[in-house]
């Protein structure tokens, strides 16, 4: 596997992670958000 490859994996899973924890209620900083 070329380092290229690692990289661009990286960041798509960072990517998903982010989105995966706004679907959670969570705020940019992985903190709960106070329920309305």
């Amino acid at each position: 596997m070329k380092i290229e490859e690692v990289k661009s994996t990286t960041k798509t899973q960072r990517i998903a992670t982010h989105s995966h924890v706004k679907g959670l209620g969570l705020d940019e900083n992985g903190m709960a958000k106070q329920a309305a």
